[in-house]
């Protein structure tokens, strides 16, 4: 823990990059389900 995050600065953001993806990848089929079911 004394080096900041454990794969660096580079692969901190390739990591926060995929997790937004999947938020919004998320979000985008929530609200395609919800259209199809409407």
């Amino acid at each position: 823990y004394h080096n900041g995050f454990a794969l660096g600065q580079l692969g901190c953001q390739i990591f926060g990059f995929m997790g937004t993806l999947s938020g919004i990848g998320a979000g985008i089929t929530n609200a395609a389900i919800a259209f199809d079911r409407y």
